[in-house]
């Protein structure tokens, strides 16, 4: 049954009540622990000298805040690409977008079931097919993948969205090895909060294991410092990215270049 198995939006669940003590909501942050004085102090710097910020940077994010993207996914993720496969834009939401485009219309997309709503979507609004792939203990299964019409896997393997499943080595193993067994198949990767675990630390990204440039990589700002610094990234495999560079390297940067300075000297300086 391809039934959508997902939880209620956001949106929908919200009330009038602010009293809360705790609040588990997903898209918000606890802003008494945002280090207001800090992120002051580098605004305040990067205003009053950088008078080149007021013209158009490069259309895939300024390369200073790539290049520290870039080492922050090496020391902490374990990847290895470079400053030029990182594409800036403001927010998942038009990275997705993006990838689509990039993709094409005619591919079809597996989805988790159940996954989270917005991207699901975002990508249906497209007007791509998308399949709804079920989970199990170890995320998505790989059999039923296998099954579909799916030529691009759409997976959260770090923090699985809402059921909180972690996907062990081997499933991701799996899902490489279906990557690999087309040309026109590939895996995006949505590694949405993967800075926060319960214990031990971070599980290195599944991009990290790829030799085959089968993973599209995604991840955001939003979660680890606040939802309104709308600055999201995407990683794309070389292939995709000879293709967004034919066909989209046109586009403005979506991030104002004041915002993107700010972020790079908050995670060159040590802050992050």
């Amino acid at each position: 049954k391809n039934d959508v198995v997902f939880p209620e939006s956001e949106e929908e669940t919200r009330t009038n009540v602010l009293d809360y003590r705790y609040n588990f909501g997903t898209n918000i942050v606890d802003t008494n622990f945002f280090p207001y004085s800090t992120w002051t102090r580098i605004v305040k710097d990067i205003t009053s000298y950088n008078r080149d910020l007021l013209n158009h940077g490069h259309p895939q994010g300024d390369l200073c805040l790539r290049e520290a993207i870039t080492k922050y996914l090496h020391e902490f993720r374990g990847m290895v690409c470079s400053p030029d496969q990182i594409v800036i834009g403001a927010g998942v939401e038009y990275l997705i977008g993006l990838i689509v485009q990039i993709l094409g219309k005619s591919v079809t997309v597996g989805f988790e079931n159940p996954g989270y709503y917005k991207s699901y979507n975002i990508i249906s609004n497209n007007d791509v097919k998308i399949d709804l792939i079920g989970l199990d203990e170890n995320g998505m299964k790989v059999d039923l993948l296998e099954r579909s019409e799916a030529n691009v896997a759409y997976i959260t393997p770090s923090h699985q969205f809402p059921t909180g499943v972690i996907m062990p080595i081997g499933r991701r193993i799996q899902l490489l090895n279906w990557a690999n067994g087309s040309d026109d198949r590939y895996i995006i990767e949505d590694d949405y909060d993967s800075e926060f675990r319960f214990n031990g630390r971070p599980i290195p990204a599944l991009e990290g294991l790829d030799l085959n440039d089968k993973v599209i990589y995604l991840s955001t700002f939003s979660k680890s410092i606040a939802p309104s610094i709308r600055i999201a990234y995407t990683v794309l495999p070389r292939r995709l990215l000879s293709v967004y560079k034919k066909n989209f390297s046109f586009y403005s940067s979506t991030v104002s270049r004041f915002e993107q300075h700010c972020l790079y000297k908050f995670i060159q300086d040590g802050h992050f």
